[in-house]
């Protein structure tokens, strides 16, 4: 937990415990066994919410979608071989 070496965590957070937050990740595979494993990313908790790995949509406290990012939906203008 090097954040914490800097001074820069809180009371809810640096320790795992009841009520504290805590940013993790959940894997389909070992890690261990294989460092690859590491991308089979089944789901991500960021600030206490719970997000699918593949599709990064919310299921915990509320199920919601992804919503779309700007720059999924646009293409670059000017540049040679990309048409709109």
């Amino acid at each position: 937990m090097a954040g914490c070496d800097f001074g820069v965590c809180t009371q809810r957070r640096a320790t795992s415990a009841a009520g504290k937050l805590a940013d993790l990740i959940v894997l389909d595979r070992d890690p261990l066994a294989d460092i690859r494993n590491t991308t089979a990313i089944r789901y991500v908790m960021k600030n206490g919410r719970l997000y699918e790995g593949a599709t990064l949509n919310e299921v915990y406290p509320r199920q919601r979608a992804l919503a779309p990012f700007w720059w999924w939906d646009d293409a670059p203008s000017g540049v040679p071989g990309v048409e709109r």
